[in-house]
Formats: C-alpha cells, sequence, structure tokens
C-alpha cells in the first residue's frame, strides 16, 4: 500500500536527493509528486489504504489559518492527493497524530462529496497537555470530523474484509506511572464497501 514517506528509498531515487532535505518538503513538494500519483492511481486493490504521517483532515481552528504541519497548510498538494485517491477502490487514511480520531476527508469546500475516510490514532506514549480537552471539543464541530479526542492513550487495531473495514479504538490508562492498565475499547467505526465514510457501531 502507499506510503508517504519522506524516507521511502524510492522517493529518494525519484527525486535524487539526500535524507537530510527538509521534512516538509519531502512529504508535501518536490520531485516526489509524479511518483505519489503513480503510486496512488496505480491501486488496484480491494481497499486501497494510505499510511500519511499526519493530519489529512484540515483543522481550521481560525479564519484563514493554515497549520504547517499537516496537509491543510498545503491546500494545492492535498488537493493533487485527494484527486488520485477519488480514482481508486475504497480508499482509507491511516494517519499519526496526537489524538484518536476519525474524519470524512472532502475536498474543498466543506460539504462536497466525501473522497476516502481518515482514521487516527497517537503513539502509546503520549501524553497530554492543558486545554487539550477544548481543543478536542472545538475540532469535534468542525466539517468532516466525526470524532478527535487528544485525551485518549492508545492504539488501533483494523480488521478488513471484503464487506467493510472496521477499526477498534484500544484506549490504555496508566502511561507514566510503573504499570499499565489492561486495554479497553474506545471505540469501533466501520467503512462498508462502497461507501466512504465511516459508522460508530460500538
Amino acid at each position: 500500500q502507499p506510503v508517504l514517506d519522506q524516507n521511502d528509498p524510492e522517493y529518494l531515487e525519484q527525486r535524487g536527493a539526500a535524507r537530510g532535505r527538509s521534512y516538509e518538503a519531502d512529504r508535501h513538494q518536490g520531485e516526489g509528486r509524479p511518483l505519489r500519483r503513480q503510486r496512488l492511481e496505480a491501486e488496484r486493490g480491494h481497499w486501497s489504504v494510505l499510511a500519511n504521517p499526519v493530519t489529512m483532515t484540515p483543522v481550521p481552528l481560525y479564519p484563514n489559518s493554515h497549520n504547517m504541519d499537516w496537509w491543510d497548510g498545503y491546500p494545492a498538494e492535498r488537493r493533487e492527493v485527494l484527486a488520485s485517491l477519488s480514482g481508486v477502490r475504497n480508499p482509507v487514511v491511516l494517519s499519526g497524530a496526537r489524538a484518536l480520531g476519525v474524519a470524512s476527508v472532502h475536498d474543498d469546500p466543506p460539504g462536497s462529496p466525501t473522497v476516502a475516510t481518515e482514521f487516527l490514532t497517537q503513539g502509546i506514549a503520549h501524553t497530554t497537555a492543558y486545554g487539550e480537552d477544548r481543543i478536542s471539543i472545538l475540532i469535534n464541530f468542525l466539517p468532516g470530523w466525526q470524532t478527535y479526542d487528544l485525551l485518549e492513550v492508545g492504539y488501533a487495531r483494523a480488521t478488513v474484509t471484503l464487506d467493510a473495514f472496521v477499526v477498534d479504538f484500544m484506549s490504555v490508562r496508566g502511561y507514566g506511572s510503573d504499570v499499565l492498565e489492561p486495554a479497553t475499547r474506545h471505540s469501533t467505526w466501520r467503512v462498508a464497501d462502497g461507501i466512504p465514510g465511516a459508522i460508530r457501531v460500538a
């Protein structure tokens, strides 16, 4: 499956650059664009899964603001990726983030047809900061977002069949102490074959 990764050997060979180049430039810009399109558009699987290090769905917390650490800071490049995703079967984006999240990925403006489903999960060692509960509430009201939680720590597991792509978010308590508590299921989300967008089922 395609991976948006600045350290991919084929990516590096294609653009002829050293590994020390800017992280943002590697991920979003430059000669990697044609290769990125080729990989996405060559997908012929029943589920087309794109692994991605940062959030694809925009988080416009302030008017006319762009987060340069996420894809909404690179609208032209984001549109290219979405155009490629719209041409493959059952696109699902798996993203790294500082939150647990589910979103329906669509092009601008908000309200455009859903292109793909995005699942976010943070590292199990993620620690929360003051005020993140309020940020989570705000993001949950933004277009495309079905859930966004900066306070949950854990991991996600996916069960993939021909009929559905099902993701369980597992919550782990006790990080920072001597003993981690057993993982418990936070929520379960299902993407049906041929229908972009996730539905919470548990």
